[in-house]
């Protein structure tokens, strides 16, 4: 049946609205969010065609956003509000405006939303009755992040991940055993070994990639002191392959150092002790002794004189 001039430029700049309501829900959860900017095509019955922008919001299942069309008879057409309900996989949704001074609605009663694209129908309504309906097909422009990382851990998600814009996106950082994280990258910044990292307000695309480092081999010394003194660094002391640690002995006031025993061998009376290229554990003691109870009696002194 032939339609009146006016319904091709309504029938035009509907195609695109639906957009905004297509949305997947189940009982508990929403397959996808809808927020985010959508481009695609329309197509009417009439044969004519056209592109549209779509920059859509989602809170639970109501569903805003603006519309821009291009193509139609009535020129390009921006910033069109969209207002709908989607429930399950079916939405509804309405908007209206006015094109060669006719009031226009634009009706959308099936969508389908999968893999960030959406293909439906439409229907135009002008002055309340039926002129025309059409199709189109809408790709959301999602933001990606790259996330890798290198031997000796894992980072977590990983690889090309599609994200919504304006969504945030948190990466763990996760060593092996027997390494560390050596460095984190950022959109190739280096933003050092942090163990998670996490993009905000996401625009535009990102990279991270996670470097891991072998773990140093660590030995541990045990040091302690009996009464009179104190050695320090002292409990068990952990040294990396290949390393030194020094340790200082010293007496209270009034004793003396009697001994050092360091891994079962007694050594002289030193204030302190150092081992060095630490390939094993170790043991460290220190003993003192009473300045008093190292002095003869008055009485031998006196005797002996």
């Amino acid at each position: 049946m032939s339609q009146p001039e006016l319904a091709r430029p309504v029938q035009k700049l509907i195609a695109i609205i639906f957009l905004s309501m297509s949305v997947h829900y189940t009982t508990t959860v929403v397959a996808n969010d809808f927020n985010g900017t959508w481009d695609g095509s329309w197509s009417s019955s009439f044969g004519g065609s056209g592109g549209v922008m779509v920059v859509a919001e989602q809170n639970g299942s109501s569903l805003t956003g603006t519309m821009s069309l291009t193509q139609t008879d009535c020129g390009s057409l921006y910033g069109l509000p969209m207002t709908g309900t989607a429930t399950s996989d079916q939405a509804d949704f309405t908007t209206s405006t006015n094109c060669d001074g006719a009031y226009s609605e634009l009706r959308f009663t099936h969508g389908m939303l999968a893999n960030n694209r959406i293909q439906g129908s439409y229907a135009v309504y002008v002055e309340g009755d039926f002129y025309d309906s059409g199709s189109f097909e809408l790709t959301r422009n999602v933001n990606r992040i790259t996330a890798s990382a290198g031997s000796g851990g894992s980072i977590s998600p990983s690889g090309s991940l599609s994200v919504s814009a304006g969504s945030s996106r948190t990466f763990t950082i996760s060593p092996s055993s027997g390494f560390v994280v050596s460095d984190v990258s950022v959109d190739g910044t280096a933003i050092g070994a942090v163990t998670s990292h996490t993009f905000t307000d996401i625009q535009a695309n990102h990279t991270i990639s996670a470097a891991f480092a072998t773990a140093a081999i660590q030995h541990t010394i045990t040091a302690t002191a009996g009464s009179g003194g104190q050695i320090s660094p002292s409990g068990d002391i952990a040294v990396d392959e290949g390393g030194s640690q020094s340790f200082v002995i010293t007496p209270q006031t009034g004793y003396r150092i009697t001994a050092i025993v360091v891994d079962g061998a007694i050594l002289a009376a030193q204030p302190g002790y150092t081992f060095s290229n630490v390939s094993a554990a170790h043991t460290i003691a220190a003993s003192f002794q009473s300045l008093a109870a190292s002095l003869p009696p008055i009485v031998d002194l006196l005797l002996n004189d």
